[in-house]
């Protein structure tokens, strides 16, 4: 068993082709008689936006002067004729701005101020 601080790609898939334990230290570990790979990921930090999305802002405008007290992702989709992917990404930067709250109902996901 290989213990060691860093590889690199070429070495490790050396060692995994030729079926080599090793562990480096705090970020992999593979051990082919238990069949275990382990890899550390982790997600890269989100730096908040400082300006808002335009499909966000649309959102926020249509909450506003629409009158709406709640919207779903298809409605809100519809009334500013917009993807829903689109709706998503903008729901998602007002909730992260405290300015949204979502909830689940079923399958669909509810936007309120």
């Amino acid at each position: 068993m290989l213990v060691l601080k860093q590889l690199s790609y070429r070495q490790k898939e050396y060692l995994i082709r030729e079926k080599i334990p090793f562990i480096v230290d705090g970020k992999q570990i593979y051990l082919p008689f238990m069949a275990v790979y382990l890899q550390e990921r982790c997600s890269a930090e989100k730096k908040p936006r400082e300006e808002m999305l335009p499909s966000a802002q649309m959102l926020l405008l249509h909450f506003i002067y629409g009158g709406a007290q709640e919207l779903s992702t298809s409605q809100a989709a519809k009334d500013l004729e917009l993807t829903p992917t689109s709706i998503s990404r903008a729901s998602r930067q007002l909730e992260e701005m405290g300015l949204l709250h979502i909830r689940k109902a079923g399958v669909q996901r509810i936007f309120a101020l």
